[in-house]
């Protein structure tokens, strides 16, 4: 009986080992990286593939890994990169390596033909530095921000609110580029001094949010530019320039889809900007963005208004956000926030139209990163 079952056992096995070989048969995967064949430098987002079958694009290493059913072993992968040479791939010889380095040979552009790939392809490797670079820039521990609020409040012409706050910051995370959700875990603030020419008369007017405006802190918070898994989501155009003796790139970006994801607004319709990066360590500079919108978005409100009441509707939103950072012992930090947001506001039943505006900024005042003040609650309100 042992010796029927043994008998099963090995057929079974063999069978099974059969079955895995043939499934493994039936499929082709190659793996490698894409370089410059001048420079060695990998390429990003390179196209490789069965041109109207199946394909893929490296990532920010050059690297790619595409799996093929085995029908294609006799045909060619078609390599394609704007600015450079095609090149083909035969899958038979390449066929389950992981190992393969193809080169790419560079076109020989005219010089205007030059500056069109330029602008097409180095801008990503620049925002993927940035990004990389951020743990060495940016501090990753603790610290305080003391920093001045302001806001204006405005319907047409009119100056109709104003206030002024001393904020005391607190993060415990530091400049960690995590989720926003795990960011705000980690913050906290409170006000020690305030000012304004109006009394709240209600929770609703004495309501600040001061996070939503320290979003623009693109070095500290997801949802821009700077996150490399959406950078595909951007055209991108370069431009070298200098600023205040420094050789600099601006790099003017237009979102494709705006979303909530990549816009932090889930009202966007257009959304564009332009940042500056310093040549020398890839720090940022400046960051400004220009946004039109469907609805009122919670970016940049000075004071609170609710979007779900139905006897007003908010149309025709543009706000512009820009993002100034300075330097201190090499580490980059906010130095500033300037944020203006228009608007109509329509009243349902009268149809009436009043114009709005917010202006709102944030001025840094002192970084401390000793001797901190741990704050782990969050003042909402100011009366």
């Amino acid at each position: 009986m042992k010796n029927v079952v043994l008998f099963f056992l090995i057929i079974f096995n063999a069978i099974s080992i059969n079955t895995f070989a043939n499934i493994y048969d039936e499929q082709i995967f190659i793996k490698g990286k894409i370089i410059d064949k001048k420079t060695k430098e990998p390429l990003a987002f390179v196209n490789i593939g069965i041109e109207g079958i199946v394909g893929t694009t490296t990532d920010y290493d050059g690297t790619f890994a595409i799996t093929l059913d085995i029908k294609y072993a006799d045909a060619i992968l078609n390599i394609s990169y704007v600015g450079y040479e095609k090149n083909f791939l035969p899958i038979k010889k390449f066929k389950n390596k992981t190992d393969v380095i193809i080169e790419l040979i560079p076109k020989d552009f005219k010089i205007e033909e030059v500056n069109v790939v330029a602008k097409s392809l180095y801008p990503y490797t620049i925002l993927k530095n940035v990004s990389n670079n951020l743990s060495i820039n940016c501090l990753q521990n603790s610290y305080n921000y003391i920093f001045d609020y302001s806001a204006k409040e405005y319907t047409g012409v009119k100056l109709l609110k104003t206030r002024q706050i001393n904020v005391n910051y607190y993060d415990n995370l530091g400049y960690l580029r995590s989720t926003q959700e795990e960011a705000y875990k980690n913050l906290g603030y409170n006000f020690t001094s305030s000012t304004k020419d109006f009394k709240p008369s209600s929770i609703a007017e004495g309501f600040v949010n001061i996070e939503e405006i320290l979003k623009s802190d693109i070095l500290k918070f997801t949802g821009n530019i700077l996150d490399a898994e959406q950078n595909k989501d951007y055209d991108l155009i370069l431009k070298d320039s200098f600023y205040d003796k420094d050789s600099v790139w601006i790099i003017y970006y237009t979102c494709k889809t705006p979303a909530i994801q990549n816009t932090n607004d889930i009202f966007a319709k257009t959304y564009k900007g332009e940042i500056m990066i310093r040549k020398a360590n890839f720090s940022v500079i400046t960051n400004k963005i220009e946004v039109t919108a469907s609805s009122l978005s919670c970016m940049g409100r000075s004071f609170y208004y609710d979007n779900s009441k139905t006897d007003y509707k908010t149309e025709n939103v543009k706000y512009t956000v820009t993002t100034d950072y300075q330097q201190q012992d090499a580490i980059t930090y906010l130095k500033s926030i300037a944020s203006e947001v228009t608007y109509d506001m329509m009243n349902n039943d009268s149809k009436k139209t009043e114009k709005k505006k917010f202006i709102e900024t944030v001025v840094i005042k002192e970084l401390k990163i000793n001797n901190l003040d741990k704050i782990t609650t969050k003042q909402y309100l100011d009366f």
